[in-house]
């Protein structure tokens, strides 16, 4: 039986979510070690990160992530959030604040937890592990009677389709208004937030959007979310 719940377990990850990231605190928005990030949900996940990010796989649905930083027995930053979990792949940082900033009484989590392997998942019960497994199969044939079906339509045909559009790729040069983004953030011991080079650059929020996007596609920023604010960081 041991054997068989096993294997079964072994079939359900193949098809979780992998889950990575970087933990900062807000005080300095620096990676910061020594974390313990728990993930309670369909499944149940608690490890000890010893450098500032992780990676975990997750089956897809909604999910508490809390995180804590002690400084000796005291807690120093907390993290805690309800987050959707889905697709094969999932970018989500974490920022760390200090427990004051929280209205609700935080509970004491000790430190000292058994490291799991990271991507390493726990289910709660064989019966999840079973439902798992059933829910995987039937998605896995619908794949492959979608594959033999409908594997004919060529890829111009596709992209022919009404509505349909790749997305644009980044262009080769800088515009005045890019290369005035990264100026500001140079400025700026490397960030800031979008709201403030919104009001330096005295564009549209729109504007200052599209302009964040493209310099992170080209790998030049990074958006980290705090709140409902974003932070722009250089890389």
């Amino acid at each position: 039986m041991r054997h068989f719940l096993a294997v079964l377990l072994l079939v359900c990850c193949i098809g979780a979510t992998i889950v990575e990231g970087e933990v900062y605190s807000a005080d300095s928005l620096f990676p910061i070690s020594g974390v313990v990030l728990k993930a309670a949900g369909p499944t149940s996940l608690q490890m000890l990160l010893d450098e500032g990010n992780y990676s975990m796989g997750l089956p897809p649905g909604e999910y508490e992530i809390s995180a804590y930083y002690y400084d000796g027995d005291s807690l120093k930053y907390y993290f805690k959030e309800t987050v959707f979990v889905s697709g094969e792949k999932m970018q989500y940082d974490l920022i760390l604040f200090p427990p004051g900033e929280f209205e609700e009484i935080v509970p004491f989590v000790t430190y000292e937890v058994e490291e799991i392997p990271q991507g390493q998942v726990i289910d709660d019960s064989a019966l999840q592990i079973i439902a798992g497994t059933i829910i995987l199969l039937f998605f896995l044939f619908g794949f492959v009677l979608y594959y033999f079906i409908f594997n004919k339509k060529t890829d111009e045909a596709v992209a022919g389709m009404k509505g349909l559009s790749r997305p644009a790729e980044p262009r080769g040069e800088l515009d005045d208004e890019e290369k005035g983004v990264l100026k500001i953030l140079k400025t700026s011991e490397g960030m800031s937030t979008q709201k403030e080079l919104r009001g330096i650059m005295k564009c549209t929020d729109t504007k200052m959007s599209l302009l964040v996007s493209s310099l992170e596609a080209r790998g030049l920023v990074k958006r980290i979310k705090k709140g409902r604010e974003n932070i722009v960081k250089l890389i």
